[in-house]
């Protein structure tokens, strides 16, 4: 058992299944954890693989990463966000005829969560959703994505513990939080499975999310409302919203939107 579970105190007393696994404590909390996955359709034996797996720790390190401010504004960021969205304007042409988003937004996006793909997180997804719900302030927000997670896995034969994200448990080429991959996440590609690390599943997914948000086309205001429920920070919003307006304007589409 791991050391940091152990300081966490995460788990307070044994219990043992029939082959002799033991979970080394169940505090309070633990047991709605438990509880919450036998209501998802766990047994008690996947729960206890689950837990007394030696890749199942805590990862402080997600408190202490040093996020560079990301440099979306240069030429060299601007160059390949048109390039992005005119590669792939047949998928944005369609995603905007199914569900009013405009593609530069979803450039904007992309950008600013993974650098277009090239910045998808070295995180262990479960990890990090473990030392928050432990440690962050919003404990309850990190329990439903720890929740959300394991459910996703199991639903789709996802590996509990591969998956690499953001710092805190976002993951794919736009950072979906778990609830929002259960809730909004398409198959696109028609392959059989959401990939959100596949880019038509990660745009086609993402324009849902903002639909079924609240997403009005044309409509700046609202919709700026709409990117800060997908990332709670004003300054998160501004800078995608500065960045689609500079692609707007290099690809020579209509600008709707006050400058």
């Amino acid at each position: 058992m791991p050391l940091t579970l152990l300081v966490l105190n995460i788990f307070l007393f044994a219990i043992s299944d029939v082959r002799g696994k033991e979970i080394l404590s169940v505090s309070y909390d633990d047991q709605l954890l438990f509880a919450r996955l036998r209501e998802k359709g766990f047994s008690q034996n996947a729960i206890v693989d689950i837990f007394t797996d030696e890749r199942f720790t805590a990862d402080l390190d997600v408190f202490y990463e040093i996020k560079e401010p990301p440099s979306m504004f240069t030429e060299e960021s601007i160059v390949r966000g048109v390039k992005c969205f005119e590669t792939n304007k047949n998928i944005f042409d369609d995603i905007k005829q199914r569900f009013g988003v405009e593609g530069v937004f979803l450039v904007g996006i992309y950008r600013i969560e993974t650098d277009l793909g090239m910045k998808l997180g070295k995180y262990k997804v479960i990890n990090a959703l473990l030392t928050r719900w432990k440690l962050d302030h919003r404990p309850y927000f990190f329990f439903t994505e720890l929740v959300s997670w394991l459910e996703l896995c199991k639903k789709y034969g996802f590996d509990y513990f591969s998956t690499c994200g953001s710092s805190a448990g976002a993951f794919g080429k736009t950072h979906f939080m778990p609830s929002n991959y259960l809730r909004y996440g398409i198959d696109a590609d028609k392959k059989g499975k959401i990939d959100l690390f596949e880019f038509k599943d990660a745009m086609y997914s993402t324009a849902n999310f903002l639909k079924g948000e609240g997403w009005r086309d044309g409509d700046l205001e609202n919709n700026k409302r709409v990117l800060w429920k997908y990332n709670h920070s004003d300054v998160y919003v501004d800078a995608i919203v500065k960045y689609v307006l500079i692609i707007k304007k290099r690809l020579d589409q209509p600008n709707i939107y006050p400058l």
